[in-house]
């Protein structure tokens, strides 16, 4: 089964990352938001739980989801834990490696 991780950090995009939940719940796929803290608060002031933390493990899931939004892409560039499990996941995975990264590609690869 197909599992999905949607990052969220302080700042995020609302749409970019909830929109992606909903359609992937609604098709009945995994899908986790795996925030930096427990609440998060997007670019526009919506309060999201999380239904995890971060705690620097992703090798659980296909696909990692890194949603744009100021300051939130900032601080997932920022992120060394973040950045550090992207990168071993890319080194597992280099044939299939297709990172899904909404707006922020330039300020995000610059860390990995």
């Amino acid at each position: 089964m197909v599992k999905v991780a949607v990052m969220l950090a302080q700042g995020f995009e609302e749409i970019e990352a909830l929109t992606v939940v909903d359609v992937l719940r609604r098709a009945n796929i995994a899908c986790d938001m795996v925030g930096f803290e427990e609440q998060v608060t997007g670019s526009h002031a919506i309060q999201v739980r999380a239904d995890r933390v971060f705690d620097g493990d992703l090798s659980d899931y296909d696909m990692i989801v890194l949603p744009g939004g100021m300051p939130g892409s900032a601080h997932l560039r920022d992120n060394q834990a973040l950045i550090q499990e992207l990168q071993k996941l890319r080194a597992r995975r280099e044939r299939n490696w297709q990172p899904f990264v909404r707006h922020q590609l330039p300020s995000i690869k610059q860390g990995y």
